[in-house]
């Protein structure tokens, strides 16, 4: 989907639970084996690696903070009351594969206590969309359109989720088999359409405008993340970065902040490898399932620390350290410290000298391992490190002030430097590096292929998460 065409969504649905089941699935952390079969544009990430409570947690986290951090209609939910789950979310496009994926992880856990119901995923503008639903014959996803004729049971939860939205739903929702008043599903789909724009006074920012005003890396026809290639072809942007220089658009990285208590100490255990000195690229591996989570850029201040992960979706390390922290006492703050500014990564044996030509700043081509720089030339900061085994300098131009010229300015002189994920990802293989976590279908129209899928479940059901120690973990 080309930069300007982005789409918002509902999800919302109600489950309800055999006597008893809905503590246990409270507990019980949610299985990455379920998502196997669900398709790109709705998988969760490891973010959902954890428990429907720690899910609803964030939830209840986020709505404040998204508006805190950006202008944005975004707001989420998960209400666990008297033997159901409610799933309420308005979303816009940036947001949706994070929250709409932690919402189908936990509504999939939810199959393996019994649960019945029905969460609906729907494009706000065409009306069209899918629904998940759990009972006889296991988890399904069917196609909707809400243009046509619906199931009355999801118009009036349509109408539900739109009242929430407008901060009017009852604090108990009714499930969605009672029986309720007719209503037309048009007049639903209509109010959905009018909602952001009558109900929230900021206006969602623009990602792609952002990134594009700040650095002037990508044309306003690109593709919104970074292009697989660009015109040179993989293997020859791999043979100028080992043989010269390339240049890695990081602008949408992600950016997290881990600060107080046993910061350095959390990040550590997560990072094997990382000697916990300077500046470096570390592996972060999720101490139960050991899987390979994220490749980051760590940034060691005096009480915090600052990590550059992969552009995945907006929350996905922030969500995964936040679970991690939240089982640790004294548990460390974590933080999105801004939502865009990752960069630009120049990587090669001439790396730091391109980067000092390109920033006007030649102090930046003697830079040493670990050794960081400031406020010099066009470079608001750079600091050097390693990268598949080759000498790296990431660079964060200068503001510049109106229209950011100094950042335009860079971002320019770059464009003939700049390597796809393709050629990234060889580099890092050939490395024998684990390969990053990318940008998914997110922004995939939802309703692309129309066939109903079952979706498989692992066997046997997810355990119940053992309570977090008292003492601090090591």
């Amino acid at each position: 989907m080309t930069v300007g065409t982005g789409w918002d969504a509902w999800v919302f649905g109600d489950l309800t639970f055999p006597s008893g089941a809905l503590d246990k699935w409270k507990k019980a952390r949610v299985s990455p084996a379920d998502w196997e079969s669900v398709p790109a544009w709705l998988a969760p990430t490891l973010a959902a690696d954890t428990t429907p409570t720690r899910i609803a947690q964030d939830m209840k986290w986020w709505e404040p903070s998204l508006s805190r951090y950006i202008g944005t209609p975004d707001v989420a939910s998960l209400s666990l009351i008297d033997g159901s789950a409610s799933f309420r979310a308005y979303l816009t496009a940036p947001w949706f594969q994070h929250f709409a994926g932690e919402l189908l992880a936990a509504a999939l856990s939810a199959a393996h206590f019994g649960a019945t119901g029905t969460v609906v995923f729907s494009d706000v503008v065409s009306a069209q969309g899918w629904a998940l639903r759990l009972g006889d014959g296991g988890p399904r996803l069917e196609p909707i359109d809400w243009t046509g004729p619906v199931d009355p049971a999801l118009a009036t939860l349509g109408e539900d989720a739109h009242d929430w939205a407008l901060r009017k739903a009852k604090t108990t929702l009714p499930p969605i088999g009672a029986p309720q008043p007719a209503r037309t599903p048009k007049a639903i789909t209509d109010a959905h359409r009018d909602a952001a724009l009558v109900t929230f006074t900021s206006p969602p920012r623009s990602f792609a405008v952002d990134h594009v005003a700040a650095g002037g890396v990508w044309d306003e026809g690109d593709t919104l993340g970074m292009p697989r290639r660009y015109a040179e072809g993989t293997e020859r942007e791999v043979a100028r970065v080992r043989a010269r220089c390339g240049v890695i658009d990081a602008t949408d990285a992600s950016h997290v902040k881990v600060a107080y208590e046993g910061a350095r100490d959390l990040v550590a255990t997560l990072a094997p490898g990382w000697s916990g000195a300077g500046p470096a690229e570390i592996d972060l591996f999720d101490p139960e399932s050991k899987r390979f989570v994220d490749r980051a850029l760590v940034l060691p201040g005096a009480h915090s620390l600052v990590l550059l992960g992969s552009a995945v979706d907006r929350g996905y390390l922030h969500g995964w350290l936040r679970n991690q922290a939240a089982a640790r006492r004294p548990a460390p703050t974590i933080e999105m410290g801004t939502m865009w500014g990752g960069g630009l990564v120049f990587v090669g044996p001439d790396a730091c000298a391109v980067a000092a030509e390109v920033a006007e700043a030649p102090a930046l081509a003697t830079l040493g391992e670990g050794e960081s720089a400031a406020n010099i030339g066009l470079a608001g900061s750079a600091v050097r490190v390693t990268r598949a085994g080759l000498p790296t300098l990431w660079l964060w131009p200068r503001p510049g002030g109106e229209g950011a010229p100094a950042y335009r300015a860079v971002g320019e002189r770059c464009r003939a430097l700049f390597v796809g994920t393709d050629a990234a990802r060889t580099l890092e293989h050939d490395a024998g590096l684990t390969p990053r976590p990318t940008w998914r279908a997110m922004h995939c129209a939802p309703w692309s292929d129309p066939a109903p899928l079952t979706l498989q479940l692992a066997t046997p059901a997810p355990t119940a998460k053992k309570k977090a120690s008292k003492k601090a973990t090591s």
